[in-house]
């Protein structure tokens, strides 16, 4: 079975909202998470790099690596599966050449090729069809296997008897093509009788008569396309991902993804470690650990370059880190980081905006009730220039100035009403100063130059 995971997409848009205490008062420290995923596996990312056909000694190593062994494992586990491919290469012959005999016509490379289908089924390691068996190690310990640990014994055991063989896949399927007899020869691993789909294949008695035959329907193979030999051994490290992420193990999916990328080395590699990137990102989200969302993806930006797929997840990350935790920052580096943001292209002109107005909004208010209105108005004023003359921000403006305005005038008042008029003109004309040509104030400024010249 070939595994068709479902990725968990982010939403498209995260909304500005107040910071949660939620998860601290949980005891969850924001940032507080494994380090970022390992490095490829040195040895896959040399096969990745290599052209094909591999030798069968690196096909060995990259099959075992990405069946889960460890480094410190690997000879062991060479030798135990050299062993089942010569005790099953050696069967193959046997049963070709007692093949010959009753089908001579076939020629010897075919006999061969589908008696090594056969000897991997009758007597050998292919035991069960079990839908999560994709690696060597499930068929080895258990005889379990999918067609993806089935196909990739077969080439292997292909490759030991000299055959020349590749892997085939489809949208959730994987087989091989032999060449054997001058032609391509399709091979359903899974099957005994998988060899050659849509021919007849004679059973015989031991005396070479035909006693009845079996037939293999041909797949509706859709979208077939010749994976190769790497890209048939990166597709166990794919189904071991998938399987990983249904149980919620994303991380570890993410580290097997990687070196699925470095062995394939085209787009379906990049797009399927793209997605399971952006898999560990929704979970980091889910439980608001941004500043995990924005390490994962700077990392991920670093060593695989400007995909806008990555652009796409670091926006929504920064969107988030900024939603949630601007309040908490103070008014000036917030600004700068929502700055710098967005000439690297991560904030959207819409939400670049958003933030200026929410930042320079609050950072107004906080002055303003500190008392100082103009230098509130004035920032404001410098936020609605930054934001394309946002109204909100020009209102508070204005707002902000008449709030002065109204201070100088009760501060005038108190000093008119109590008969010291001199004072009160200089409280105003401070007022003007400060705010020149507002009305209202130069219109107590007449009254108090009327009070001035009264006899």
């Amino acid at each position: 079975m070939l595994r068709r995971l479902s990725p968990a997409f982010l939403a498209g848009a995260l909304f500005l909202a107040a910071p949660s205490e939620g998860l601290v008062a949980q005891g969850f420290t924001p940032g507080q998470t494994s380090p970022p995923p390992p490095p490829p596996h040195p040895l896959l990312a040399a096969l990745g790099a290599r052209p094909e056909p591999l030798s069968l000694d690196e096909l060995i190593d990259a099959s075992l690596l990405s069946s889960g062994v460890g480094a410190e494992g690997l000879p062991a586990a060479r030798e135990g599966l050299g062993a089942v491919l010569g005790r099953a290469a050696a069967a193959a012959r046997i049963a070709a050449k007692a093949a010959a005999v009753t089908v001579p016509e076939a020629g010897p490379e075919i006999l061969l090729a589908e008696a090594a289908l056969k000897t991997l089924h009758e007597g050998g390691p292919l035991r069960g069809y079990r839908a999560e068996a994709t690696t060597l190690f499930d068929i080895l310990d258990r005889g379990a296997f999918n067609c993806v640990s089935s196909a990739l014994l077969y080439l292997l055991l292909c490759r030991e008897l000299g055959l020349a063989c590749d892997g085939i896949q489809t949208s959730d399927h994987a087989f091989c093509v032999v060449r054997a007899g001058g032609r391509d020869i399709d091979v359903e691993t899974t099957n005994p009788e998988g060899f050659d789909p849509g021919t007849k294949k004679n059973f015989t008695d031991s005396f070479g008569r035909v006693t009845g035959y079996a037939y293999v329907p041909p797949g509706a193979y859709a979208r077939r396309k010749p994976t190769g030999q790497r890209g048939l051994v990166s597709l166990v490290l794919s189904n071991r991902a998938g399987l990983l992420e249904d149980r919620g193990l994303r991380r570890e999916a993410l580290a097997l993804a990687v070196d699925y990328e470095v062995l394939r080395r085209d787009a379906e590699g990049m797009t399927f470690l793209i997605g399971r990137i952006n898999n560990l990102c929704a979970a980091f989200a889910a439980r608001s650990d941004w500043t995990a969302f924005r390490a994962l993806v700077g990392e991920s930006r670093s060593r695989l370059g400007d995909d806008p797929r990555l652009l796409d997840l670091a926006i929504k990350g920064l969107d988030g880190y900024l939603s949630e935790n601007l309040a908490r920052l103070s008014f000036a580096p917030a600004l700068a980081l929502v700055e710098e943001a967005a000439r690297k292209g991560e904030l959207s002109p819409a939400r670049r905006t958003e933030f200026l107005v929410y930042l320079y909004g609050n950072e107004a208010n906080r002055v303003g009730r500190a008392g100082d209105w103009l230098a509130a108005a004035a920032l404001a004023e410098e936020g609605a220039e930054k934001a394309g003359g946002e109204r909100s921000l020009v209102a508070a403006a204005a707002a902000f100035r008449r709030n002065f305005a109204v201070g100088v005038h009760n501060a005038f008042a108190t000093k008119f009403n109590a008969g010291r008029y001199a004072e009160a003109k200089s409280v105003l004309e401070e007022g003007l100063r400060r705010l020149p040509g507002d009305a209202g104030l130069l219109a107590d400024l007449v009254v108090a130059e009327k009070a001035l010249v009264r006899p």
